[in-house]
C-alpha cells in the first residue's frame, strides 16, 4: 500500500514539476516578491501531493516565535526533503545555504537559482566559508532570513553528527539572532522512494541572541535546543 500511495505522490510532484517549466520563465521576469510567490506554487502543490495521497500532514508549534521581519537565521535538523519544502511555505522569502550541485537540477534547480540561495563549493571549505559570509551579509543588509542546516546532511531519524562551525560563524560575525527549529519529519518523510502517513510536528524556539557568543558556544547552544526540542516531540503513530 505505501509504495502504491508514494508513486501517486511522486506522480503529482512530476505534474507539479511539469507545470513549474512554464513558470520557471515567467517568473525570472518578475520582481523578487511576486517571483519568489510565484515559485513557491511548486511546494504547496508537492506538500499538497504529500497529504492526500500520503496522508502526510504537519503541525507547525511556535509560530509566534517567528520574527514578523527579517534579518535573522534559521538553524534546523535535516532528516528530509519535507523541511526544505515546507520553510519556503512558511518564511518570507528565505535564502538557503545550499550545495552548488542543487542548482543543476532541471527545472527545479532553475527556480531555486532564482531565489538567489547562499552557494557553497565543498571543494574549497576556505574559500567557500569567506563567500558564504560575504553573501549572507547582502542577505541580511536586504532583511532575509537565511536558513541553514548545521549538520552538513540529511541525518536518518536516531542518528547524530557534529554541527558545522560555518552558520555560527556567519550568525555571530553579522551579529543576528538564531531562530532553532526541530522537526520529526524524517519518521514519515525518509530519504528514499516509500512515504509513511503521519503528522510531521515542527518546533520552533524564541530567537537566541548571538551577542557575546563564541561560534562554538552558538553552536553549542542551539544543537542543545534542536536536540532536546527534538526528542520531546511526538513519536510517529
Amino acid at each position: 500500500m505505501s509504495a502504491i500511495r508514494s508513486t501517486f505522490f511522486y506522480f503529482g510532484v512530476f505534474v507539479a514539476t511539469l507545470i513549474a517549466v512554464g513558470v520557471v520563465p515567467i517568473a525570472a521576469c518578475l520582481p523578487r516578491r511576486p517571483c519568489y510567490r510565484l515559485l513557491s506554487f511548486w511546494n504547496v502543490c508537492v506538500l499538497w501531493s504529500a497529504k492526500v495521497f500520503c496522508g502526510i500532514t504537519y503541525e507547525v508549534r511556535g509560530r509566534e516565535n517567528i520574527p514578523e521581519s527579517g534579518p535573522y537565521m534559521l538553524m534546523a535538523n535535516h532528516q528530509s526533503a519535507f523541511e526544505t519544502v515546507l520553510l519556503v511555505v512558511l518564511l518570507p522569502q528565505p535564502a538557503f545555504v545550499l550545495k552548488q550541485s542543487l542548482l543543476w537540477i532541471p527545472v527545479i534547480g532553475w527556480g531555486l537559482a532564482l531565489t538567489r540561495p547562499i552557494v557553497i563549493d565543498r571543494s574549497s571549505p576556505v574559500r567557500s566559508l569567506k563567500r558564504l559570509l560575504q553573501q549572507a551579509r547582502e542577505r541580511f543588509a536586504r532583511g532575509d532570513v537565511v536558513v541553514i542546516f548545521p549538520e552538513g546532511t540529511r541525518v536518518p531519524v536516531g542518528q547524530h553528527r557534529p554541527y558545522q562551525a560555518g552558520g555560527a560563524h556567519i550568525a555571530t560575525q553579522s551579529q543576528v539572532s538564531v531562530l532553532p527549529m526541530a522537526h520529526n519529519a524524517g519518521h514519515f518523510w525518509p530519504r528514499g522512494f516509500l512515504k509513511k502517513p503521519g503528522k510531521v510536528t515542527v518546533r520552533i524556539g524564541p530567537p537566541i541572541s548571538t551577542e557575546g557568543l563564541q561560534p562554538a558556544q552558538l553552536n553549542e547552544r542551539v544543537r542543545k535546543w534542536i536536540e532536546t526540542a527534538g526528542a520531546k516531540l511526538s513519536p510517529p503513530m
